[in-house]
């Protein structure tokens, strides 16, 4: 058994080296002058001198901060149908309509009123909405997402269900005119 600590001891030692041998001490990491990195020098750097001088070309842009609004913004509001059947107005057991305005959506069962909300960004706005319905009352955290040149509207409710609203995610396709 000591044996074999002292073999590891000694091929750890000899993985450490030093800077004349290649080594990656913080003396010679201070002095390193950075590299642009390359695909053909990736591999060609022993002692880790490499370093990207730019955020790469496909770095994910800093998050904005949400930015409050009073309003659900235009972009959003409309008649909004699960199935073809709920935009059509001379029905009157369209249950999968939804009906966005400034300040309201409007379910088959259920009325929201916008409480708080944040557009995330010119697609995305996440709210908290004060749900009435069927003689109960609820809060539900909702995100509405654009899709298809806003052809598409995506419900997304993270509320537990015993309130009766729209839980889940669901996809609207906006009514014609």
């Amino acid at each position: 058994m000591t044996r074999y600590a002292f073999i590891a001891a000694a091929l750890l030692l000899s993985a450490c080296g030093s800077s004349e041998s290649g080594g990656n001490d913080s003396e010679d990491a201070a002095t390193a002058t950075p590299v642009e990195q390359t695909p053909e020098n990736l591999q060609a750097d022993p002692v880790n001198r490499v370093v990207p001088l730019d955020p790469p070309a496909n770095a994910a842009a800093p998050a904005a901060t949400p930015s409050p609004v009073a309003a659900i913004p235009s972009a959003f509001r409309g008649r909004w149908g699960m199935v073809t059947a709920d935009c059509d107005p001379a029905r009157d057991d369209a249950k999968g309509l939804m009906t966005v305005s400034a300040d309201s959506l409007r379910f088959w069962e259920a009325r929201a009123t916008l409480a708080d909300a944040r557009v995330q960004s010119p697609t995305t706005l996440s709210a908290t909405l004060s749900f009435t319905g069927e003689g109960q009352t609820w809060r539900e955290p909702t995100r509405l997402t654009l899709q298809d040149g806003g052809r598409t509207l995506v419900y997304d409710s993270e509320g537990d269900g015993q309130g009766g609203g729209q839980t889940g995610t669901h996809r609207y396709t906006r009514c014609a005119a």
